[in-house]
């Protein structure tokens, strides 16, 4: 499906670029773990580094683009200790980032939870008997999973939930499960561990959806813009479509 619109401005938040074709470097995760715990005690404070397009200035999208960030390190630590792979093997994204809970990469379920997304549409409780394990409910981000820290480090990791089985689509409704961003905005972290709140283009076949849209052949000057999360020849493949957060348990 093409993009309605064609400009997509973005918010940028560290890390390398988006086009650069270089490797990730391996590292351990034990190594780090100090980083991920500074990283959460400045997150507020980071995110007031985040340049602010006008049109978002004053809401939560730099605070959920540092927890997605964060989240980050913490799959990065994983790969580390795990031959350079993300967490794989798995069901839905709470699966995946489950597991960097249970191996302590990350200490709890907060970084998880974004305030009004309908993917989290309660407050997390305060004597939580399972700890380790994010429950429907308890997770607001997506994850593409079969990656490395090695792949391309242009594609996607970290994600907001999409509409629910509806990988890679966002809706304006912002009651609903992938609308959180209200149809404009959406926070995508890479391989690389870049990080933006890109802004989202409306499909011409189905006007109310929303998607990311860039030119993901960065070899060809010719290459036109397409769906950031859909399969493509030297891009995501098949089985590489994200997976949404839980919706029940």
């Amino acid at each position: 499906m093409a993009p309605k619109d064609d400009s997509a401005p973005e918010i940028e938040s560290g890390g390398s670029s988006q086009g650069r074709m270089t490797q990730g470097t391996p590292i351990s995760g034990r190594a780090i773990s100090v980083t991920v715990s500074l990283f959460l005690i400045i997150g507020v404070l980071a995110s007031l580094r985040i340049p602010y397009h006008r049109s978002v200035e004053g809401t939560h999208f730099p605070k959920a683009l540092s927890q997605a960030k964060t989240i980050y390190l913490g799959l990065k630590m994983y790969a580390g200790d795990h031959d350079g792979r993300f967490p794989d093997g798995v069901r839905d994204a709470n699966e995946a980032y489950s597991k960097l809970l249970e191996l302590g990469y990350l200490p709890n379920k907060d970084t998880f939870h974004v305030h009004g997304s309908a993917w989290t549409p309660e407050r997390l409780p305060r004597n939580d008997p399972e700890k380790k394990s994010l429950k429907a409910g308890q997770n607001h981000f997506a994850y593409v999973p079969k990656l490395s820290d090695t792949a391309n480090p242009a594609f996607p990791l970290v994600v907001d939930g999409f509409v629910e089985r509806r990988p890679g689509v966002y809706t304006a409704d912002r009651k609903a499960k992938g609308g959180w961003g209200g149809g404009k905005f959406a926070v995508v972290v890479r391989v690389d561990g870049s990080g933006k709140v890109e802004r989202l283009s409306e499909y011409e076949s189905e006007p109310g959806t929303f998607g990311v849209f860039e030119k993901v052949d960065f070899n060809s000057r010719n290459a036109s813009r397409q769906d950031l999360f859909a399969p493509a020849p030297n891009w995501l493949a098949p089985d590489q479509r994200p997976l949404n957060p839980r919706s029940r348990d």
